[in-house]
């Protein structure tokens, strides 16, 4: 039984000290009486082949080890929503204050920075309190702690007023636009880099400066919203009529704005011929109007969702799916 041998030998280099041996032991007679077995019922004496039948059936050396190994795990299932929960927090938490920081390093300091300044401090930060948490959970999972909130939790305390489950995707891409909306508004983000033309004098309009303030409470309500949205993972009635809401004042804005003579105006005024200034003017004109559009949809579906309430049509289907 040398093959036998040999492949027990390389499993138990992967089990513990303390039970090498005796697992050793139990291996190698369970696989040779496998390897008996398997002769006998061909009518001869045991072969090399028959060894490398029986091993092979019975896996990988890793595989083989597994078996006979408590199931280990950076993360364990017990802990792995708790974790997916305050990674979610931790990252809500760190890009509001990315935003905060920089509006007002701007303010206090003229602080700017380049887009893809603002992409890579971003990464990194999100990078660095992905690994904090990390740490965090597979320190608490190596160290057998569970969490007491778990046994704690009430669901009178806790508040069931969830309407509906947000779409991670469409959340977090209001929150990316709104984000650099509101650090370009606020002069924290600069394009003159990205885009030359505005090298060649092309600004706002001074109808813009009228709503300065309104479209950065507007949009600064917005991604407050979104983040706690994002945080909370669910849709609550009161979430979600402050969302319509803000999606009202947001077209209410888009209109005014579109309804003023020009957009966009260069200094010196020679800087665009009046064709190309025109054609800006149209450019921005159709972004106001595909950003309307958007909001027109977001503020349908929210209205869907206050309507249809999902979550009784979920009980509702559950309901019949028992009756049945």
């Amino acid at each position: 039984m040398e093959i036998v041998d040999s492949y027990v030998k390389e499993v138990a280099q992967y089990l513990p000290p303390g039970d090498r041996a005796e697992i050793a032991e139990d291996l190698f007679e369970s696989l040779a009486e496998e390897v008996q077995a398997e002769a006998e019922q061909a009518g001869r004496d045991a072969t090399a082949d028959d060894e490398y039948a029986v091993v092979a059936r019975f896996g990988h050396p890793y595989k083989a080890a597994a078996r006979y190994l408590p199931q280990r795990y950076l993360i364990g299932p017990t802990l792995y929503p708790a974790f997916l929960r305050t990674l979610k927090v931790v990252w809500v938490v760190a890009l509001a204050a990315l935003v905060l920081m920089a509006l007002g390093a701007a303010q206090v300091q003229g602080w700017t920075l380049g887009p893809m300044e603002l992409v890579w401090t971003t990464v990194e930060l999100l990078f660095w309190a992905t690994a904090a948490v990390l740490g965090v959970f597979v320190a608490l999972e190596a160290g057998g702690e569970r969490l007491d909130w778990y046994e704690r939790w009430s669901p009178r305390k806790h508040g069931l007023t969830a309407i509906g489950v947000p779409r991670a995707g469409d959340v977090a891409t209001n929150l990316v636009t709104e984000g650099i909306f509101l650090l370009w508004w606020n002069d924290v983000v600069v394009l003159t880099n990205v885009l030359p033309v505005l090298d060649a004098g092309l600004m706002l309009a001074p109808v813009w400066d009228t709503y300065f303030w309104p479209l950065n409470i507007v949009f600064g309500a917005c991604f407050a919203l979104h983040l706690y949205v994002l945080l909370k993972g669910l849709w609550q009635w009161s979430s979600q009529v402050l969302e319509i809401v803000l999606n009202a004042a947001l077209l209410g804005l888009g209109v005014v704005l579109l309804a003023a003579d020009v957009l966009v105006v260069v200094a010196p005024a020679d800087a665009l011929s009046g064709e190309a200034l025109r054609n800006v003017d149209r450019i921005v004109r159709a972004s106001v109007l595909v950003i309307g559009a958007i909001t027109v949809w977001d503020m349908w579906l929210g209205l869907k969702v206050l309507w249809g309430n999902p979550a009784a049509s979920l009980a509702a289907a559950r309901s019949d799916h028992r009756g049945a």
